[in-house]
C-alpha cells in the first residue's frame, strides 16, 4: 500500500487528506462585469467560497475525486452564502497547493462558474465580516488568501479571455 493511500486511511473522520494535506474545495463566481465574487474574513483577508472536503461528500472517501471536489464546493457555497445564489455548472479551474494563514499544509480544487442570480447572504457571520464582487485587474489592491495569491497569474489570463469573447459562457 502506497504512503499516500495509508495517509488517506489513517486522516481523521471529518475531513479528508493527501500526502498530509487537507483538501478543500472552492468556486471562483464571476458575473457579467468581469467581478468575482469574494468572501472577507475577520482576519483580514479575502478568499473564494469554500472550504474543507468532508468524507460525507466523497463516493469512497479513501479516493475522492474531482467530482467529490466539487460537490464539497458547492456544499460549502450554500452553507457560506445561502441556498439563493444561482451559478451555472462550475468547471475545474486548478489545484493549488499552498499553506493556510495559521500555516497548515493545504491543497485546494478550485471550480470555476458564472453567476445567474441571488443575493449573497453572510451565513457564517463568525467568520466573513462581507461578501464584495471585485474585479479580476483589482484583485493585487487586496490582501488576498496565499491560494488565491497563487492563482492570480491564471485568473488574469482568464480575465483577458473573457474580454475578447473566448469564454463569455463561463465568464
Amino acid at each position: 500500500m502506497s504512503k499516500e493511500r495509508k495517509e488517506l486511511i489513517n486522516a481523521p473522520a471529518d475531513r479528508i487528506f493527501e500526502d498530509n494535506k487537507i483538501i478543500l474545495a472552492g468556486c471562483l463566481i464571476f458575473n457579467e462585469k468581469k467581478e468575482i465574487l469574494l468572501l472577507k474574513r475577520h482576519e483580514g483577508y479575502y478568499e473564494t467560497p469554500g472550504g474543507k472536503v468532508s468524507p460525507a461528500d466523497c463516493k469512497n472517501p479513501k479516493l475522492p475525486t474531482k467530482e467529490d471536489f466539487l460537490k464539497a464546493a458547492l456544499r460549502e457555497l450554500r452553507e457560506e452564502l445561502g441556498g439563493n445564489v444561482k451559478i451555472n455548472k462550475p468547471k475545474f479551474f486548478a489545484k493549488v497547493e499552498f499553506k493556510t494563514p495559521k500555516g497548515t499544509a493545504a491543497i485546494v480544487y478550485k471550480f470555476m462558474a458564472r453567476y445567474k442570480s441571488g443575493a449573497p447572504k453572510i451565513c457564517e457571520p463568525k467568520t466573513f465580516e462581507k461578501s464584495k464582487w471585485i474585479r479580476v485587474l483589482e484583485l493585487e489592491n487586496y490582501s488576498l488568501s496565499p491560494d488565491l495569491v497563487l492563482i492570480l497569474p491564471k485568473l488574469r489570463s482568464i480575465n483577458r479571455k473573457c474580454c475578447a469573447g473566448l469564454l463569455r459562457k463561463t465568464c
